[in-house]
């Protein structure tokens, strides 16, 4: 999925370890960090329009994105084909993708890190909450669904496939379409579960034989450090900060872009997307295990197409 690659004059990795270091939100306040509020009056990004044309309201519903009129979309200039949805997801939806990939994206026959090292049984999430002890759960990195990746020769192994969710075939599909991608075809995607300490080294996805379709990255719980770069770590990237439900889409000249994330934040507001009105006792009981977790650590979607 993702291969590092070391260069001679690396202004990349000058930015990691300058962002890395970032201590708080408030240090971000001076620095050239991008954040995703307030785009349409950013001179960094040009808006773009989605093609919402040929997709009801209830298509969007039904996967969990707000209604087309506040649905936005914006593209890099510096970096063509870089593009960021800022928070397309009804709080409901956020919730749910939290609870599917703490309950059920890790679930045999998906792999995770933990094979190489551990014979799971049963569910990790389920056996966390009844022995009141996450240190098992906590170990958990990645989880892979679609087509697996080997890690060791660094392809995808086309004999080793589990069906990825539906939901997030679907809704994959869906923003795909918003982006004028109408034949996009979900077939791989990775999980990451990252702690306050978690970094991401600055990588290119290029394992893909389909470099042309796009690769969909969803955001939850709390924000990151963003960083993209261009083809060669010799070209400085730009920071931007990812919160819960932002969506960035790799595509065109932007693929094959170095990325990385150097840092994981806390946010005391982190619960804001996540709140719902006229709330039931019941649903905040089953909700609290999730939201202990997610307010604390970053979950990361990402979705892509193989062949």
């Amino acid at each position: 999925m993702y291969e590092t690659t070391e260069t001679s004059q690396d202004a990349f990795m000058k930015q990691f370890k300058f962002y890395k270091q970032i201590k708080s939100l408030h240090d971000l306040q001076n620095t050239d960090c991008l954040f995703l509020d307030n785009l349409e009056k950013n001179q960094n990004f040009n808006a773009v329009n989605l093609s919402t044309e040929n997709i009801s309201d209830q298509e969007l519903k039904n996967v969990g994105l707000k209604n087309s009129k506040f649905l936005n979309c914006y593209e890099l200039k510096s970096n063509p084909g870089l593009l960021v949805m800022p928070n397309p997801f009804v709080n409901l939806h956020q919730r749910h993708l939290v609870k599917r990939c703490l309950n059920k994206y890790h679930n045999l026959p998906n792999k995770t890190n933990l094979d190489f090292h551990t014979k799971r049984e049963g569910n990790l999430w389920d056996e966390a909450i009844r022995q009141n002890n996450f240190n098992e759960f906590n170990k958990l990195r990645w989880a892979t669904i679609g087509y697996h990746y080997d890690w060791t020769n660094k392809v995808y192994n086309e004999s080793d496939y589990t069906d990825p969710p539906e939901e997030l075939t679907n809704l994959s599909k869906t923003i795909a379409c918003l982006i004028g991608c109408q034949n996009f075809k979900p077939e791989a995607g990775i999980i990451n579960y990252y702690h306050l300490n978690s970094t991401l080294s600055a990588h290119q996805d290029h394992s893909e034989k389909n470099m042309n379709a796009p690769l969909l990255s969803i955001s939850l719980g709390c924000p990151a450090i963003f960083l993209i770069g261009k083809e060669f770590k010799s070209e400085k990237p730009v920071a931007m900060l990812l919160g819960s439900g932002d969506v960035v889409i790799m595509s065109s000249q932007s693929r094959l872009a170095f990325h990385a994330v150097p840092k994981i934040l806390s946010d005391p507001s982190v619960h804001k997307h996540f709140e719902m009105e006229d709330e039931s006792s019941e649903n905040l009981s089953e909700w609290t295990n999730y939201y202990n977790y997610i307010k604390k650590n970053r979950i990361n979607i990402n979705i892509r197409q193989v062949n």
